[in-house]
């Protein structure tokens, strides 16, 4: 049987409890993660919540929608190694990068 490994997005737009969880069991099936944080799910990159260091330590690139980012006044205030992204860059992660998409 051959097993066959994707690249995985995960969008989230908004708070997500089982995060940790979801790219823990992605990652350990071999399969490369990626996260995309949109509408309010941006401010679990924002240095201010108790979760960010958490979302920065999974070890797989994170991408924040540039747009919903200025709009929560959140510029300035993510934490490093946050890669901010426009909607055409967000069509690019979702239909060339990422062979998966999975939204929480």
């Amino acid at each position: 049987m051959k097993v066959v490994l994707v690249k995985v997005l995960i969008w989230i737009s908004d708070e997500c409890k089982s995060l940790f969880e979801v790219v823990d069991g992605i990652k350990k099936s071999g399969n490369e993660v990626g996260l995309l944080l949109v509408q309010d799910g941006v401010f679990q990159a924002d240095k201010g919540n108790p979760c960010s260091k958490g979302v920065m330590k999974l070890g797989v690139p994170v991408y924040a929608a540039r747009p919903h980012v200025q709009e929560r006044g959140l510029e300035g205030r993510l934490t490093p190694g946050v890669s901010l992204v426009d909607f055409g860059d967000m069509v690019d992660l979702a239909m060339d990068k990422y062979e998966m998409i999975v939204s929480l």
